[in-house]
């Protein structure tokens, strides 16, 4: 992300747990021109169609309720439960319908909820855009990071968070 993302753009990740719209972030790093088909609410009837014809897809701007933070529930069916949270991004990895219903596996970044599996009623509610790249990457773009020994997965609470900014803060102070 530090090789894609502005300075301002970095600081309200780390620092104010805003995160940069996935889908400007998916453009950044795929090659120049590339071509994307989404799926908006309601409209998910595709997504097992062209899941298998180009692999998996952004999940972008699902609404997180209530029930979606609980890292015991790994299924969700029906109705959100409880208030919104914020919005959230994932990637649909999987799809498969029966006689009634259509169910979607969807990859997140939680440690301990990375799999979820959501009902096609729960992903409506939630509002969610789905993007598939339609243009084959045929490499990987040069302005993509490739040094995977600086990823790394936070769980800084907000209490952590701030508590580092306060010691940045002064060590920068110290420094200049």
């Amino acid at each position: 992300m530090k090789d894609n993302c502005s300075a301002s753009d970095l600081e309200a990740i780390v620092f104010d747990d805003y995160g940069v719209p996935s889908i400007e972030f998916l453009l950044r790093i795929l090659q120049p021109g590339s071509e994307l088909h989404q799926l908006a609410r309601p409209d998910y009837s595709k997504a097992n169609e062209l899941l298998n014809q180009y692999g998996p897809a952004l999940v972008s701007m699902f609404t997180v309720h209530a029930d979606f933070e609980d890292i015991h529930i790994h299924r969700h069916l029906g109705q959100p439960v409880g208030e919104k949270r914020g919005i959230h991004s994932m990637t649909l990895i999987g799809a498969r319908n029966t006689a009634d219903n259509q169910f979607f596996l969807l990859q997140n970044w939680w440690a301990g909820k990375q799999l979820v599996e959501v009902d096609l009623k729960y992903l409506v509610r939630t509002g969610a855009i789905l993007s598939f790249v339609i243009t084959p990457q045929k490499s990987i773009p040069s302005n993509f990071a490739s040094d995977y020994f600086s990823y790394h997965e936070s769980s800084l609470d907000k209490q952590e968070r701030h508590a580092i900014e306060r010691r940045m803060r002064i060590a920068f102070q110290r420094f200049n």
